[in-house]
């Protein structure tokens, strides 16, 4: 499976019911993260004071970097505008980059995002209500 960083973060800082849904996922298979997830985990962390090398840390522990390869950057490109199309308007290139990915190595998307509902290849967890 290829992780969203809203994930990964959530299951860093213990979030219920995401770090909860993703420890039943990571028991039956292995996380990957492509780099921009990894970028925006660190850039969330600087943004809240956190100590970003820390989380980067946990994030290799939970998750094996993917490569993103040329062809993975042509098919983001197009699923990007499929989705967009498809009235998912806020479809963005980081998400469709993900899904590239995980096409190529036949890895499932996990994320919050609700964007991904409905899209082959992926599962959405459980959202923390907002009040």
């Amino acid at each position: 499976m290829i992780l969203d960083s809203s994930v990964i973060l959530d299951f860093i800082l213990e979030e219920e019911p995401i770090s909860t849904e993703l420890t039943k996922l990571l028991l039956d298979d292995d996380a990957k993260i492509i780099v921009h997830q990894m970028t925006e985990i660190c850039d969330v962390a600087r943004r809240e004071g956190a100590p970003v090398q820390s989380f980067l840390e946990h994030t290799m522990v939970i998750c094996n970097q993917e490569t993103i390869q040329n062809s993975d950057i042509i098919e983001a490109a197009e699923l990007k505008w499929l989705h967009r199309k498809s009235g998912k308007e806020k479809f963005s290139l980081a998400d469709a980059m993900m899904l590239a990915v995980g096409k190529r190595i036949g890895e499932t998307v996990v994320t919050k995002d609700g964007d991904f509902v409905g899209i082959e290849g992926a599962i959405v967890l459980s959202q923390k209500s907002v009040s």
